[in-house]
């Protein structure tokens, strides 16, 4: 496994930071706010999935792969950060 740059370092932590922010403001919505916002990240997944597909079949899988990271950072903001 590679560290990260700075740069990258600081787009991990912007995303996970948006993925908290964005939990408590859902979580004031209730039960209903999280269950939608829960079927919301799985859209948000399944699209990140078609373009890291689409940019591989067209050569370009660095692109591909800073949105898997970055879908990935707003994940664990969001459900794993406390």
């Amino acid at each position: 496994l590679r560290s990260l740059v700075g740069s990258e370092m600081c787009i991990r932590d912007r995303g996970k930071g948006l993925g908290k922010s964005e939990m408590i403001r859902v979580k004031q919505k209730g039960a209903i706010g999280v269950i939608g916002k829960i079927g919301e990240e799985a859209f948000k997944w399944a699209a990140t999935f078609v373009l890291l597909f689409y940019y591989l079949i067209t050569g370009n899988p660095s692109k591909g792969t800073v949105l898997l990271k970055f879908r990935y950072w707003i994940f664990t903001g969001l459900f794993f950060e406390k």
